[in-house]
């Protein structure tokens, strides 16, 4: 590889940054610019650059990017900058990438309307932006994507399109507002990881249990209080994570399939963090069920029928005691009767 500095003339069709360095690997075909404040794409004849990266450099835009549809970019990195849309002519190199990170950004409320028509990307990451809704035809004109990341935005829902991605691996909206996973995530077979934590979710999805290739899934940190007997249909999972949520008990099935002793602080706690509670006993399979009031529902009748036969006895009791003082008080009366008529 190769590098120059900024105080040295950039080679020809090149870009040229106002600061910082810029590198490239085998034939150009990595091109790196870091700490970078902005960016001027100055030519017209780009280097054939397969892989660009302007991760953290504090750009406001990156007008001109569309240069890059001459040559065979298949990777772009525009992650932790300061970014609050992207330019149409980023659509310019839909015939060859596949990858986009733009995490770590301002875009919002909307996904700037350049990223649906990247029709060959297969991983595309938006976290931790300002994102309210996705396109409604996101599925459809994005039908090769395989990771989907749009974690830590305001999402209040997913588009029914998102449904429809039929190659998708990789569901992580953790950290929204989502309310509800609909019952056609059946139709997503290929996923193996669905990261869904601290969202609104009240319900699990029947559906899910179909996803025979579904490896991790997180839950956690939702407003969940039953869990479907269907995810016995998970036979590949690794981990699932149900921490901190309103679950008071598990179906039987599942206990019996996580080697759960059904016990609210058993398992070894270390192994997830805090307090334990109901953690799997099977190496093979991690179950994350801490912070939930399992059991509380049975230990609190179990208190009211202890309760109730502590009272009872008390009665009991308490009548037994006044029979004994009313025979005590009749045997004083007699015994003063007797004294006085001897």
């Amino acid at each position: 590889s190769s590098s120059s500095s900024s105080s040295s003339p950039p080679p020809p069709c090149w870009f040229v940054v106002s600061s910082g360095e810029a590198t490239a690997g085998g034939e150009h075909t990595t091109l790196t610019l870091s700490s970078s404040p902005t960016l001027h794409l100055i030519v017209p004849h780009p280097p054939p650059t397969q892989v660009l990266s302007l991760y953290s450099n504090g750009l406001t835009s990156v007008e001109g990017i569309g240069v890059l549809g001459a040559t065979p970019v298949r990777e772009i990195n525009l992650g932790q900058n300061l970014l609050s849309s992207l330019p149409d002519e980023l659509a310019a190199l839909a015939p060859t990438l596949e990858r986009l990170w733009v995490d770590g950004n301002r875009l919002g409320p909307q996904l700037p309307a350049c990223v649906p028509r990247l029709s060959a990307l297969r991983v595309l990451r938006a976290s931790n932006n300002k994102i309210e809704e996705l396109p409604e035809d996101l599925g459809e004109r994005l039908p090769l994507l395989e990771v989907l990341a749009v974690d830590n935005n305001d999402l209040s829902a997913l588009p029914a399109s998102v449904y429809a991605l039929r190659h998708l691996e990789t569901l992580i909206v953790r950290g929204n507002q989502i309310a509800e996973i609909s019952e056609d995530v059946a139709r997503l077979a290929e996923l193996r990881i669905v990261q869904a934590s601290s969202n609104r979710l009240v319900r699990i999805p029947e559906a899910l249990g179909g996803l025979v290739k579904l490896e991790e899934l997180y839950l956690n940190s939702n407003r969940i209080a039953e869990v479907p007997a269907s995810l016995r249909g998970l036979v590949r999972i690794k981990k699932i994570s149900l921490a901190n949520n309103r679950i008071q008990a598990l179906p039987a099935v599942l206990e019996e399939q996580w080697h759960l002793d059904g016990s609210p602080g058993s398992g070894p706690a270390d192994a997830v963090g805090g307090d334990g509670g109901g953690v799997g006993a099977d190496p093979a399979i991690v179950v994350e069920l801490f912070g939930n009031p399992l059991g509380r529902e049975e230990e609190e009748e179990e208190g009211v029928v202890a309760g109730e036969d502590d009272r009872v006895m008390a009665d009991e009791g308490g009548a037994l005691a006044a029979k004994g003082a009313e025979k005590l008080e009749l045997g004083n009366k007699r015994q003063k009767k007797d004294a006085k008529e001897a």
